[in-house]
């Protein structure tokens, strides 16, 4: 009996699901998580080690520096998206670069769009001239303010509450400002009139790669400007004793914020998944799961190992060598695969119409690209394979799931586009296949189980299997999290206090020592 899959839109995961899977996703929900945790270990620090100055200090550029750090590049360029679009005539700057065997979607902005005043087409160098120097404009800025006007606005604050002390003169080490960065020039120079070769596989130039990344993955994001957040607060640094502290606190954060998550998560689940580092995250597993439960109960309530892999994973197909050769670029027109397709063993006049029917289910998990619908090579082979893994109904639930924001505390949307059916909108086949491989492996990982008990397949088995994979993600996300927010808001603080201490021979911040104790100054400088 065929099942009726549910649609994403109908679907609605618990609040700690969708909690857990923003936690692992590319979002920010856990760097805004961690950022409380800096806020509140390294202002406590501050106030302990330097009083009200250095408290007040930490807490205003983390505070601030947190608002342009996750928020500042997004809102630069929405600004720069709205002046650049009146300045070329663009109709729509909402639109991602990149393009792969499914996706392309610059290919759709130059079939679609033309300039509003000369009616002439943008070409793809002008698109991702615009979009490169735009990004980067956003990143310079959202720099600029971490770097330079939230330190230089603490230091006048601090200034102006001590306006009428008397304070000694005092060697600043201004002349130390570069001495972090004294390669730089060098590498500049030596960079400059070099030919690199700046093409990528599977298409797009490197303008169109540095544009995607910029605008859509968080952890480039992030990481752009902590660069110049770095470079920019050590040169506003007030001595080279404070320079010293922001440039090891911030290099040695770099790792906490950004990788130490990710890399726990991935070391546990290889130990608990015999090598594999990623898993099926939480609503994923859980839709897949309410899946095999309503088979399970069609069947009787338990089925063999074998037959829910019959039913889920369908059988093993690989494409004939001469219908691959078909594929360029690994994809052809659904059009022209129509046209072959009783070419492939095993389609015959009965079956071809439901093979077919499969097909254009199959093309349309990806949007057109300029007008006419694609079948990925890998689609193909699917189409072949049978199981609920390879339903286009399925798959298209799945990855609706899977790359639309699921808001924590309100029910899924109602209507709309999906993200990965927006033709402006790139999901590389990468992330697709990554959704597709970890929910395939939390499938196998039931049956294997269940097989190697020489039990059947139970809709309780299958409850305690979905739960399992939360705990999992709870537990390897969680002491990623945990471990990140220690180093990032005690551990790090303490060495860097520690290590003024050692040079300077006392513990006081050297930014406001002078107006600790203006009239007895013990800072070596």
């Amino acid at each position: 009996m065929a099942i009726k899959i549910q649609p994403a839109n109908l679907y609605n995961p618990s609040t700690s699901r969708k909690f857990m899977k923003s936690m692992a996703s590319n979002g920010l929900a856990r760097f805004i998580l961690l950022e409380a945790c800096v806020e509140a270990g390294r202002t406590y620090y501050a106030f302990k080690r330097g009083g009200f100055d250095e408290g007040r200090e930490r807490f205003t550029e983390e505070f601030l520096g947190a608002v342009f750090w996750l928020g500042g590049v997004k809102a630069f360029n929405r600004m720069n998206d709205a002046i650049g679009k009146r300045i070329l005539n663009l109709r729509t700057t909402d639109f991602d670069t990149g393009s792969d065997k499914a996706r392309d979607t610059i290919a759709n902005v130059l079939h679609n769009e033309r300039n509003t005043k000369t009616g002439a087409k943008y070409t793809q160098k002008q698109i991702g001239v615009f979009k490169t120097t735009k990004l980067i404009a956003s990143v310079l800025m959202a720099n600029a303010m971490i770097g330079f006007v939230v330190p230089k606005m603490n230091q006048a604050i601090t200034r102006a509450r001590h306006k009428n002390d008397i304070i000694p003169p005092a060697d600043s080490g201004k002349q130390a400002n570069f001495e972090y960065f004294s390669g730089m020039s060098e590498f500049l120079e030596n960079s400059k009139n070099k030919d690199k070769d700046l093409s990528f596989k599977g298409g797009g130039s490197a303008l169109m790669k540095i544009a995607y990344a910029l605008e859509n993955n968080t952890t480039v994001q992030l990481l752009s400007t902590d660069v110049g957040t770095t470079a920019g607060r050590a040169i506003s640094a007030r001595n080279k004793h404070e320079r010293r502290e922001i440039v090891f606190r911030d290099v040695a954060s770099i790792i906490f914020y950004m990788f130490s998550m990710p890399f726990i998560n991935k070391i546990f689940n290889m130990i608990e998944q015999n090598g594999k580092g990623s898993r099926a995250d939480s609503i994923n597993a859980d839709y897949t799961t309410d899946l095999m439960k309503q088979i399970v109960k069609e069947n009787g309530g338990a089925m063999t190992p074998e037959e829910l892999k019959s039913a889920m994973i369908g059988k093993e197909f690989t494409m004939p060598k001469a219908i691959k050769d078909k594929f360029v670029g690994d994809f052809m027109q659904l059009d022209e695969f129509k046209k072959i397709i009783k070419t492939i063993p095993g389609v015959t006049e009965e079956n071809a119409a439901k093979y077919i029917d499969i097909a254009e289910g199959m093309a349309k998990l990806q949007p057109e690209v300029e007008g006419k619908l694609r079948v990925t090579l890998e689609q193909a082979e699917r189409i072949f394979k049978g199981g609920y893994l390879n339903d286009p109904e399925y798959l298209k639930n799945l990855y609706e799931l899977a790359f639309d924001e699921q808001k924590i505390f309100s029910k899924s949307k109602t209507g709309g586009i999906p993200n990965f059916l927006k033709p402006y909108k790139f999901i590389s086949s990468e992330k697709i296949e990554a959704v597709d491989n970890d929910v395939k492996f939390y499938v196998e990982q039931i049956i294997n189980k269940a097989k190697k008990a020489g039990k059947d397949v139970t809709e309780e088995m299958l409850e305690r299997a979905a739960k399992t994979n939360f705990k999992f993600n709870v537990l390897n996300w969680g002491t990623g999290f945990v471990i990140s927010a220690i180093f990032l808001s005690s551990i790090i603080p303490k060495m860097q206090y520690w290590i003024t201490k050692k040079i300077t021979g006392n513990d006081d911040f050297p930014g406001t020592a002078e107006f600790r104790h203006p009239q007895q100054q013990t800072q070596k400088v």
